[in-house]
């Protein structure tokens, strides 16, 4: 309804629009409780052509009602304080100018629990008309009629309408009728006569006189009537015909303004109502029928609820239930199993359900199976409306958004989304359900004029609804794209009355689509189309569905990727990928175009298994990497301590060698400890960051290289070359190769080194944490990955010789005289840790065994320093000596030049230090020769199975090369004999 006449133009224009005076908003209809019902062939029409003429005619009132709330101190009988409340309202009040008469028995006093809100109202006192109070059975035969009368009123002390429903109760109660939602009406004052004028907020001046014309409205339940429904008519019209003398007050109805009407309430719709004293389902009742259930929280209490007759519409509603005698009780999702889904109740159950998912996340996977159980209930139960629709659509994605364990129920939500559109009502050609994560599109389509159908989502923003487009180009900014071919019309519904239509549907979150069986990661939203009542499966289509995808992140490694769809059938029907029927028709750095032959959720996985873990493990590898990189900090800086600072240690060339790897380790661990910390202060600190540690990596696998290639030269090779300068050599290639690969890659490839952000952090959801490390793939593959390859697989081949060669000395030595199982192992072990070969396990991290290989690869590697401390410090007897000479105090500390002198014992004799000697590859004879020449016991034999050129230290099964770093021999009985080098026992170097 429109305030202002519009031309026959302006309502051609019109299509059911808004009005200015009376809208379609709900604010201005009272529906009371009913549902809406879809039609769509409702039309605009006109109903009164021409001008339409309004007049507005103001009443004055001659008589009136008040709420009045009457506060009671102290407190008493509730039933003895009505009756005195009644006595006293009911006697006439007058003054010069005024005078007040209340309607006789028209006074109701009733308690209520708290002011100013009245709660449900209890039965009234005995002296106080049933018409308000008391409920009519439920029986069938209970007719209902609508009354308008005029009365005429004369000179009375009592109010009007207390005297006028006193006359209906003494009149109709009699007869087995009730009075119901009584209301005065007022009637025009202009043929009265002023005796005095009274403002009273909220109304208009009123008049009273000594006789008074009052309208009234009421309804009638009459029960049990003992005629039809005419007859019980004639029998109301004649009871209200007589006229009534109650001491002063006399009242008359005037025969020809009595007006009544049978009436239909109808039922109470079934309903569910939670509420904070439980779940309770009222069943369907009839009008003025009473509903008693026990309380759920107190059996033994007793809750109500009266269907009442509602004054304006005249139909039946249910009024809030009288729960007062119960106790509050906590309702549980496991509670919604005991209630059965109807048309009538439908509605109230998706509210309850979305106040406890809401209450409850996140759902355990026995409560998340009732919830979606029974939403699948509720759309298969009646046709959906819009609104209805929207609100199941929130409570899915309140599971999405927060669900823990999807996975198990995947289908069922897909089979909910779906059946919403095959179920949902809404006008219009097409409509949409909107939101972050889950966007529902549904259009109905003309069968004859079908050319085929694009859908696309834009600008998905977190947090914010996207934006959809239907049957528009793509744009720079979609996300999600799918163009249906004309070709799926032949699959549309035949038949009269049945509207195509096709809806799409947008997934914005990859929670919900989890197959751990494809070994891949969701890499783009998930998009899917259908056809509501198709007429067969749309498969094996000619013409090709086009899906274009946004790719989540930059495909900068060009990861392999792959086109699929959903397959509910797939992994015992759990759901799963499949690639059946769809193809990669392209793909970019962010975005990947698929052709499939049918219609279901299509989406685009990717390979990047050797970047990514499940959230948790990542947390779990991170806190491992962290503390072993701290603990062997710690350690790598005791022993460079130990063998600097005692220069007994670090004369030969394995302790120097030694020194170099683990300042070299050192490096590798405190860069990566403060790569993130640092990583914030700007690109050049990142790239410099990035630089340093890329150097501490590769000279780290540098100088176990050189460990190995050491080893080789004195074990294997013996003394057959000499190598001047040794370890100077050894330091330009430990140091000075690393360096010119770096200062290679910096000159080369400036966007090399940078930082990676690495959103939602484990452990800190929505947080975003910068590392700084080799960006670009070819250098990392050829500088990074071919570099730690080529010298762990040198490292492994002299690893194999370094123990075939310790095999067979075992083998040469006298009986008795070998190593045991447990001190072989350990010399396994500390070569193991000093070649880096653990290394090796991140070529192997990959398939069913990826995850322990990644937690034993970080706990080797990251501990890698403390084990070299560990073997090569606190195991080694010369080092624990020198701890003891110079740290210790007491009887704990060692005399410096006691421990050299059980060394040069053999057989009870003391012989000079001979061990002194240069790189040089001399032969066996000449070093004997000299050996033997110096010696002091010149006759002395050795054994056959000894050879001069291979002197080794057995220092607790830990077999290392012998070697001194001197470059010529010392002066005959001047070198003194390092620990390192000192045979325990009675095994002596000749």
């Amino acid at each position: 309804m429109w305030g202002k006449e519009r031309g026959a133009q302006q309502l051609a224009n019109f299509s059911c629009t808004e009005g200015d005076v009376v809208r379609w908003d709900t604010l201005d209809w009272d529906t009371q409780g009913c549902q809406p019902q879809p039609d769509s062939l409702l039309q605009c029409v006109s109903l009164t052509p021409g001008t339409i003429v309004l007049t507005c005619k103001t009443q004055r009132k001659t008589g009136f009602e008040c709420l009045v709330y009457v506060s009671i101190t102290p407190s008493t009988d509730v039933s003895q304080a009505q009756a005195e409340i009644s006595r006293l309202l009911n006697l006439k009040y007058s003054d010069e100018i005024l005078t007040l008469n209340t309607e006789p028995n028209s006074t109701r006093v009733n308690p209520v629990e708290a002011l100013p809100i009245v709660t449900t109202l209890p039965p009234d006192s005995p002296g106080n008309t049933t018409a308000f109070s008391d409920s009519v059975s439920n029986a069938t035969t209970d007719i209902f009629y609508m009354v308008i009368l005029n009365v005429t009123m004369k000179s009375s002390s009592q109010d009007p309408a207390e005297a006028i429903q006193t006359w209906l109760r003494e009149t109709l109660e009699v007869k087995r009728m009730l009075v119901l939602n009584f209301a005065m009406q007022a009637k025009d004052h202009s043929q009265l006569h002023h005796s005095f004028e009274q403002n009273i907020p909220g109304m208009d001046k009123i008049t009273v006189r000594k006789q008074t014309s009052l309208g009234c409205s009421f309804q009638i339940c009459v029960r049990n009537p003992q005629f039809n429904i005419t007859g019980t008519e004639e029998q109301i019209c004649g009871l209200l015909k007589m006229p009534y003398i109650n001491g002063s007050v006399r009242l008359q109805a005037n025969p020809e303004e009595i007006n009544i009407t049978h009436i239909e309430p109808g039922w109470c719709r079934e309903q569910t109502r939670l509420t904070e004293w439980g779940l309770y389902v009222w069943p369907q009742t009839k009008a003025q029928g009473l509903v008693h259930q026990p309380c759920k929280g107190d059996p033994r209490e007793e809750a109500t609820r009266l269907c009442e007759v509602s004054g304006m519409t005249s139909k039946a509603i249910w009024p809030p239930p009288n729960l007062q005698p119960c106790p509050p009780v906590e309702t549980t999702i496991s509670d919604l199993s005991k209630i059965d889904i109807t048309a009538n109740n439908s509605a109230d159950m998706v509210d309850i359900i979305g106040e406890l998912v809401r209450n409850s996340m996140p759902l355990p996977p026995s409560q998340l199976d009732i919830v979606l159980d029974k939403l699948a209930e509720v759309v298969n139960a009646n046709q959906l409306t819009s609104s209805l629709a929207s609100d199941i659509v929130n409570i899915i994605v309140d599971i999405i958004q927060h669900g823990d364990d999807l996975p198990h129920v995947t289908n069922k939500i897909l089979n909910i989304t779906d059946s919403i559109g095959d179920r949902v009502s809404f006008h219009g050609s097409s409509y949409n359900i909107t939101t972050p994560s889950l966007v529902l599109s549904f259009v109905n389509v003309n069968s004859s004029q079908f050319d085929g159908l694009t859908f696309g989502v834009s600008t998905c923003s977190q947090g914010l609804d996207p934006k959809i487009f239907i049957n528009e180009e793509l744009l720079n900014d979609t996300v999600a794209f799918i163009s249906v071919p004309q070709e799926v019309e032949k699959f549309f519904p035949q038949g009269e009355g049945t509207q195509p239509r096709i809806q799409f549907h947008f997934y914005g979150t990859p929670d919900l689509f989890q197959d751990s069986e494809s070994g891949m990661e969701l890499y783009t939203h998930v998009v899917s189309a259908s056809i509501t009542n198709a007429t067969n499966d749309i498969k094996d289509l000619e013409q090709s569905v086009r899906v274009t995808l946004h790719h989540h992140t930059p495909n900068l490694h060009n990861n392999k990727v792959k086109c699929v769809y959903w397959n509910l059938h797939s992994n015992d029907d759990r759901g799963g990928w499949d690639t059946t029927g769809c193809e990669r028709n392209s793909t970019a750095l962010d975005h990947t175009t698929c052709l499939c032959n049918h219609l279901t959720h299509f989406a685009v996985l990717v390979d990047i298994s050797r970047y990514k873990l499940s959230e948790k493990d990542e947390q779990i590898l991170s806190v491992i990497s962290s503390v072993g990189c701290g603990i062997s900090c710690v350690f790598l800086g005791i022993s460079l301590l130990t063998y600097t600072v005692f220069e007994k240690l670090r004369r030969d060339y394995p302790s120097k060698i030694l020194i170099n790897l683990s300042l070299a380790l050192l490096g590798l661990n405190l860069f990566f400890l403060v790569n993130s910390s640092l990583s914030s202060y700007g690109d050049l600190l990142c790239i410099a960051m990035a630089a340093t540690l890329h150097y501490f990596t590769l000279a780290s696998f540098t100088w176990m290289g050189l460990e190995a290639v050491h080893m080789y030269l004195a074990l294997v090779k013996v003394f057959n070359i000499y190598v001047p300068s040794y370890i100077f050599k050894f330091c330009i290639l430990g140091w000075g190769v690393p360096l010119m690969i770096v200062g290679t890659v910096l000159a080369t490839e400036k966007n090399a080194y940078g930082s990676k952000l690495y959103e939602d952090a484990p452990g800190s959801p929505g947080s975003t944490e910068r590392f700084c490390w080799v960006q670009a793939d070819v250098v990392f593959y050829v500088s990074v990955v071919t570099y730690i390859l080529l010298i762990l697989i040198c490292n492994i081949s002299v690893f194999g010789l370094v123990l075939v060669q310790i095999r067979k000395m075992q083998a040469n030595k006298p009986a008795g005289t070998q190593n045991g199982l447990l001190q072989d192992l350990r010399s396994m072990a500390s070569l193991t840790f000093l070649l880096g070969l653990t290394w090796i396990l991140a070529f192997f991290s990959w398939g069913p065994f990826k995850v322990p290989l990644f937690y034993l690869f970080s706990i080797l590697n990251s501990l890698q320093g403390f084990f070299l401390f560990l073997f090569y410090c606190l195991m080694k007897e010369n080092v624990r000596e020198q701890w003891r000479v110079h740290l210790c105090c007491g009887r704990f500390r060692l005399n410096e030049h006691s421990d050299w002198s059980r060394s040069m014992v053999a057989g009870g004799k003391s012989k000079p230090n001979q061990l002194g000697r240069t790189p040089s590859a001399k032969s066996d004879d000449s070093n004997e020769t000299r050996r033997t020449s110096s010696s002091s016991t010149p006759s002395r034999q050795r054994p056959s199975n000894f050879r001069s050129s291979l002197d080794l230290v057995c220092e607790d099964g830990v077999a290392l090369p012998h070697a001194c770093a001197g470059s010529s021999p010392p002066p005959y009985g001047e070198a003194s004999l390092p620990s390192t080098h000192r045979l325990r026992h009675s095994h002596v170097l000749h």
